[in-house]
This record gives structure tokens, C-alpha cells and sequence, in this order.
């Protein structure tokens, strides 16, 4: 099956005071996964910040059913031993419902890619549609109050559908249509 890939390009109103970014907005830095280069980090039990998304790259009329939505993430705990870190996300639609999920990051000196279970039901338990992907936000919040700070430095969202069949052309007179 198809898929594309929806990378974070903002934040909405009330992004949340918690989590900074090292260097540029917390948007810029978590777009793309070039590892200890730019990140956003919570040090802070119940720090929480929002993300949106790009628009998606396939028009609607070339996607028949989307299959799933699934979490991609990049990040690390700087402590040495076991454990790590555990970091919420959660799928809003509208801030305040969704589906979350807990994802850890190891203790580490390397970001680490985390991936999110595939989603094959929106936020309402419903089947994903066009207009989802066009609104999908993601909330993190840190749910540990260990030190040093958890840095996250990717976030994207992997997109899996069904394309829509192509239509032929009437042939008339020769030509097509």
C-alpha cells in the first residue's frame, strides 16, 4: 500500500508553555530527524507543548480509504543505566480527545526511533478520513520528573491508504476523453 509522510509545520493556539527547543522554534526543530542537531527537551514532569501538521501531499481524490495513521518519532534520555524516559503523545482532533500512547526513550548518547502504534480508527473511533489529515494535531507532555531534560528531535506521522483507482477515458471517435 501507499503511504506519505506528514511533518510537523507549526504550532496551533495554545501551544503550551513546557519543552524548548535548542536552537529555532520547537516546530522547526522537530521536523526533520537529523539527530542531536535540533530537538525540543522537558525536564519537568507535565511539561506539554502541541504540534500541526503539513497538509498532505496526495490529493483527496487520489486516496479511496486510508488505512492507518501511525506516530514516528526520534529522541533519547541523556542518563547513563536502564529505564529511560516516558513521553505521552496524543492524536487531537479537537485538543482534549484522542488516542495516546506512551512512548520511552532510552537512556542513551544517540536519539533512538520510537514508533507509535498504526492507528486504524480517528480520534471519534471512527474510519480515518481526507479531512483528519488536514486537521491532526499531536500533544506531547512529559510523564516523568527525572533529570537531565528528554529531548524529542523528530516527530512525523506515517500515512498508510488505499488509492483510488484510476478512471479510463472514453474513447470517442477515435480520440479519448
Amino acid at each position: 500500500m501507499p503511504t506519505m509522510i506528514l511533518t510537523v509545520d507549526g504550532q496551533p493556539g495554545g501551544a503550551g508553555a513546557g519543552w524548548t527547543a535548542n536552537t529555532g522554534t520547537k516546530a522547526d526543530a522537530v521536523a526533520a530527524d537529523n539527530g542531536d542537531t535540533a530537538y525540543i527537551e522537558a525536564g519537568t514532569n507535565g511539561e506539554v507543548t502541541h504540534f500541526s501538521f503539513t497538509n498532505p501531499s496526495v490529493a483527496s481524490g487520489d486516496i479511496d480509504s486510508i488505512t492507518s495513521v501511525q506516530l514516528i518519532t526520534a529522541g533519547r534520555y541523556g542518563a547513563r543505566g536502564s529505564g529511560g524516559e516516558d513521553v505521552d503523545f496524543e492524536f487531537d482532533n479537537a485538543p482534549g480527545t484522542g488516542l495516546s500512547e506512551t512512548l520511552n526513550f532510552p537512556n542513551s548518547a544517540v536519539h533512538s526511533a520510537r514508533s507509535g502504534t498504526a492507528r486504524t480508527v480517528n480520534t471519534s473511533g471512527s474510519a480515518w478520513a481526507y479531512s483528519d489529515l488536514e486537521t491532526i494535531e499531536i500533544q506531547i507532555t512529559k510523564n516523568t520528573a527525572s533529570s537531565p531534560d528528554t529531548r524529542v528531535g523528530y516527530i512525523s506521522l506515517l500515512v498508510t491508504y488505499v488509492a483510488a483507482a484510476a478512471e479510463d477515458n472514453a474513447i470517442f471517435f477515435g480520440t479519448n476523453f
